[in-house]
């Protein structure tokens, strides 16, 4: 069982797989088919946006964008909770009339990377950072941020080559340690990330994205109970912390406490309410607690936010069948199947004829 880097685990298509395992029911009556599904609905687990392996990723086109928690479309990096404005070493402005570069010239292609950085445009972002290494080689700050941009494309050894420059550099510094960690979880390297980003709390113990990522990392390797418990070591240090919410709620969904999983969604979309991560699977713990208009309302906006997510249609599907209105269902299953989706393809051989 494995979480993506960012957490995004969209619980999609999870109930269809079962489904399509069943036996043919075309000849028996909507109950029994019903019933029959219900019955073959499986633990959660991933299907859908699952993590891929660093090769898939290095394959990829560079400047694809990856569904981050929290913040959609972009992974985040660069967020902007954190405390981005790294301090460089103070210089007198009069130095610019030496041959040393002053702070405000050092700093203004850090401030035009990060602008860059935070639309989105990465590849543009490290032409600055690039800047700032030129006139100040010395300082960490270029570096790190170019290693975060280097991680956004998918250039996970690039961003781990900065990383090390900034802990030769600064040895102990607890961004390079959360930096180098969180490129490992992209990677599906979990055991190095846990003992990075570890070294980045033991540097700042109130580091909460730290305490987060670890918990992802620890999730990623099946401890579920250990990751739950730096989850809520996350909302201690920021408790209006959506993404750690949403970790608790799918670390609850995946051990079957579905009612509590959707009290953290609730919270992680009260917090962020465009968080479509968490509509999708809020929406497929109401599947599974029987709150099928709940869940058909939650796909229902989370493909309103993104028609992409064509499991979205799927699991609505799912959700309409089971409540009883197979003619609604197998609509969302032919959308889906028109749009290339395999599984409602599956769905429309066994349930629509």
């Amino acid at each position: 069982m494995k979480l993506n880097w960012i957490a995004i685990l969209i619980i999609s298509g999870v109930f269809l797989a079962s489904c399509g395992q069943q036996q043919d029911t075309s000849n028996e009556d909507t109950a029994n088919e019903q019933q029959s599904a219900k019955n073959n609905v499986e633990q959660v687990k991933p299907s859908g946006d699952t993590v891929k392996s660093h090769e898939q990723k290095q394959q990829e086109q560079s400047g694809e964008k990856a569904e981050a928690a929290g913040k959609q479309g972009v992974k985040d990096y660069f967020d902007e909770s954190d405390e981005e404005a790294i301090p460089l070493k103070a210089k007198d402005d009069t130095a610019s009339k030496s041959r040393e570069p002053s702070y405000t010239e050092i700093f203004k292609p850090i401030e035009e990377g990060l602008k860059k950085a935070r639309n989105g445009d990465f590849k543009g972002s490290i032409e600055h950072f690039n800047e700032a290494i030129e006139m100040a080689p010395e300082e960490i700050t270029g570096y790190l941020y170019r290693g975060k941009s280097k991680a956004e494309l998918g250039n996970y050894d690039g961003a781990i080559d900065d990383f090390d420059k900034v802990l030769e550099m600064k040895p102990g510094n607890h961004r390079g340690y959360y930096n180098r960690g969180r490129t490992y979880i992209d990677m599906g390297d979990y055991r190095q990330a846990i003992e990075d980003i570890t070294k980045a709390i033991d540097a700042e113990p109130n580091y909460a994205k730290a305490y987060n990522y670890r918990g992802v990392a620890k999730a990623n390797l099946g401890m579920h109970q250990e990751a739950i418990k730096d989850y809520r070591k996350a909302l201690d240090q920021k408790p209006e912390f959506a993404q750690a919410h949403y970790n608790i709620g799918l670390a609850m969904a995946q051990q079957g406490n579905f009612n509590e999983s959707i009290d953290h969604f609730d919270k992680a979309l009260e917090i962020s309410p465009n968080y479509t991560a968490a509509l999708i699977n809020r929406g497929n713990a109401f599947v599974y607690t029987k709150q099928y208009e709940q869940a058909i309302k939650d796909f229902s906006r989370a493909y309103k936010m993104d028609s992409t997510k064509l499991n979205v249609l799927v699991n609505r599907g799912i959700a309409k069948y089971q409540s009883g209105n197979k003619q609604g269902a197998c609509e969302d299953w032919q959308q889906a199947k028109d749009l290339g989706n395999q599984m409602a393809s599956n769905a429309i051989a066994k349930y629509c004829k």
